[in-house]
């Protein structure tokens, strides 16, 4: 399988709090490509913002996992949790407490299948027939209330506090409750999108579905999902991963 990932502080200024994941490497700034054999993890990572050294705990996550091989008889719920509580420790002894991270991570533990695993806001998809389909779901305020009744799905969209998320990874007050979830059997040709909300907040849909549409490199389709988050008004970190199988 062939990755390439990008990841940049935007127009946010400051330290970019993003990472991503490819096998054994995390990356913080820039892009890098792999062709690699599963089992393997892929991943991106969004430290929050507002919490202590959130470009820490991102790569810090993504370290602990960067060591895993994946199987399918792995505890992947158990594992999300370690990360967890690694977090919390490592943070109390460099006082940097309380600081946390989103996770969305792909164990792919064969050519056709694998687990998505998800903490927080950041996203899966996977491209297929000219079509994104979400694999992951928001840990968020925003979808809470959508999914209790309280919000519309327009009005979850513009939602005042859409960033609000869920216990992340390293919260000092509450677990996370990973969601993990089987892959639908990969094809040759699918590609699997993850993201980081500094893309998703700011890229419709259709505007990705039609850049992934177009016949050139990965690498390419890739930066320009970055670029189009960018003149989307995207005032975050940006990080985009993709995964042909």
């Amino acid at each position: 399988m062939y990755i390439f990932g990008y990841t940049h502080e935007g127009k946010k200024p400051g330290q970019n709090e993003d990472s991503f994941l490819i096998g054994k490497r995390v990356i913080s700034s820039g892009g890098a490509e792999a062709t690699i054999t599963p089992p393997f993890f892929a991943a991106v990572a969004d430290g929050v913002s507002g919490e202590t050294s959130g470009e820490v705990a991102s790569a810090m996550a993504l370290g602990v996992l960067s060591g895993v091989k994946p199987a399918d008889k792995t505890d992947f719920n158990a594992l999300t949790l370690s990360v967890h509580r690694f977090l919390k420790m490592q943070g109390s002894l460099k006082k940097l407490e309380n600081m946390q991270t989103t996770l969305c991570a792909l164990a792919i533990t064969s050519e056709t299948g694998g687990y998505a695993i998800n903490v927080g806001d950041s996203r899966a998809y996977l491209w297929r027939g000219e079509k994104l389909t979400l694999l992951t779901k928001d840990q968020s305020l925003a979808q809470l209330l959508f999914e209790t009744g309280q919000l519309s799905k327009a009005e979850r969209e513009s939602f005042a506090h859409k960033n609000v998320i869920l216990p992340a990874l390293g919260n000092l007050t509450a677990e996370p409750v990973p969601d993990v979830t089987k892959l639908p059997e990969l094809r040759t040709g699918d590609v699997i999108i993850m993201c980081t909300d500094g893309f998703s907040d700011f890229v419709p849909i259709s505007d990705a579905e039609y850049i992934m549409s177009q016949p050139e490199k990965l690498s390419v389709r890739i930066e320009k999902l970055y670029g189009r988050a960018l003149m989307g008004g995207s005032k975050d970190n940006i990080t985009v991963l993709g995964i042909l199988v």
